[in-house]
């Protein structure tokens, strides 16, 4: 390939006769190489808070491992963690949090990350927590299926987790105090 680079691409300035000087070509062609293609999966995870409580943090654990017969090669990815109605990752997804991963993984190798979310105060009822392995695919994820994963409620299975609502707060005043007359 070689690089093309022109200036004012619109001819938005003025140039009278200087037109024609507006493109450079790279004198030399550049090879490009594509990413080796890897495959990452969530393996195992579990949502390790015993009780999931709107407006609450909630501590989660999973699991990712490298398929393939190469090593990551991309320095820096994020995991992420959503809320969803259904075990499956689609449009409707409420993004709960992301998580830099830093360390390179080896052909076969994995990593494991602790983390914890806070769960949207508006939020009831039978969810799913989902966590996706590289979510913007910089790896080059050839097997996009297997990046994402239901996490294990307290039951040990990716069903859904019962989000509560806490009882809602009734403050009442017990005592007022004025300026004392003078």
């Amino acid at each position: 390939y070689y690089v093309v680079v022109k200036a004012d691409i619109n001819n938005t300035i003025f140039e009278h006769t200087g037109e024609n000087n507006n493109t450079v070509i790279s004198a030399t062609a550049t090879t490009i190489t594509a990413l080796p293609a890897i495959d990452l999966s969530v393996i195992a995870g579990d949502i390790i808070s015993t009780t999931v409580t709107a407006g609450k943090p909630v501590n989660l654990q999973w699991t990712v491992k490298n398929n393939s017969a190469t090593p990551t090669v991309i320095p820096s990815w994020k995991d992420a963690v959503y809320l969803s109605a259904n075990p499956v990752l689609d449009a409707n997804v409420i993004l709960l949090s992301t998580v830099t991963i830093n360390t390179p993984v080896a052909a076969g190798g994995t990593y494991t990350k602790t983390h914890t979310v806070t769960i949207p105060v508006d939020v009831s009822g039978n969810l799913y927590l989902l966590v996706t392995a590289d979510k913007d695919n910089q790896q080059n994820d050839d097997v996009r299926g297997n990046n994402t994963l239901a996490l294990n409620n307290s039951n040990g299975s990716g069903q859904a987790v019962t989000i509560t609502v806490p009882p809602p707060s009734d403050l009442v005043p017990i005592s007022l105090f004025g300026p004392a007359q003078g």
